[in-house]
């Protein structure tokens, strides 16, 4: 990197209230592909969070309900319920990674987490 551009970017940085190592570390993560907390932010991950949240506690209501015998369930729905709730967990555990890897301010930690949420995706797929 030449003088000049080092200067540019020393003052492109102070500009915008960062500093020229977070530059780097945000354009590492965008071209390794490592999620940051602003991709974080955009897909509204923390509102999908909470819906599935309250769709595990809905799936808890129910199965509380079969168990004492308020209803009665056949084998099919709790089969669906069942995996249902396989995948709400399962879901709830790739968003707590995603997040973990977007705030991790280590980059090989964020970097592990992410290609691990890759090959689960790709192994669920």
């Amino acid at each position: 990197m030449s003088k000049a551009e080092h200067d540019h970017l020393k003052a492109f940085a102070s500009r915008n209230g960062v500093t020229v190592s977070a530059l780097f570390k945000t354009s590492l993560r965008i071209a390794l592909g490592v999620p940051t907390r602003e991709e974080e932010n955009i897909r509204k991950f923390s509102d999908i969070q909470r819906q599935l949240f309250g769709a595990a506690h809905n799936l808890n209501q129910i199965t509380r309900a079969a168990n004492a015998g308020r209803f009665k369930l056949g084998g099919h729905a709790e089969a669906v319920i069942n995996d249902l709730a396989e995948e709400v967990r399962r879901t709830h555990d790739l968003f707590v990674d995603f997040r973990r890897a977007a705030h991790s301010r280590d980059l090989l930690d964020a970097l592990a987490i992410s290609t691990e949420l890759d090959e689960r995706a790709e192994a669920n797929g």
